[in-house]
């Protein structure tokens, strides 16, 4: 997959470049937005539908199962509090809510949208789910 860089403001005072230089040696920054709703974007997308979201099964997983909130030494991104380290990749996430969005009720676990994360019942009750628009 081939990204652009683009430079996008998110705040009055700060900018960042999808694929900039991190701190560390040969590391790459990108940034990304997961919505409330579990879909994953690059950050700069305008339009952020289902057209526009990753859908690869495979990335997904490899994405999700990394995520992990930011540490106070790397927290240098307003509003990126979310991060999936990959390598000599930092993938910086902004979320509308939280980084997991469970979509899926099967045999009583909850299963989030990249089928990455299974709940069982011994963990939530099922009676107790709502449905929030």
């Amino acid at each position: 997959m081939t990204l652009t860089r683009a430079t996008v403001k998110y705040s009055s005072r700060r900018f960042y470049i999808q694929g900039q230089n991190g701190i560390r040696k040969n590391e790459r920054e990108y940034f990304y937005h997961l919505n409330h709703q579990g879909q994953l974007f690059l950050h700069d997308i305008k339009i952020k539908n289902f057209t526009t979201c990753f859908k690869d099964p495979v990335f997904l997983n490899f994405f999700y199962e990394r995520i992990r909130p930011v540490r106070e030494k790397e927290a240098r991104h307003a509003g990126f509090n979310w991060l999936s380290p990959c390598g000599f990749e930092t993938n910086f996430i902004q979320v509308d809510l939280l980084p997991v969005v469970f979509d899926k009720i099967e045999k009583n676990h909850l299963i989030d949208s990249s089928n990455t994360f299974r709940i069982g019942s011994n963990f939530f009750r099922v009676t107790a789910l709502k449905i929030i628009n």
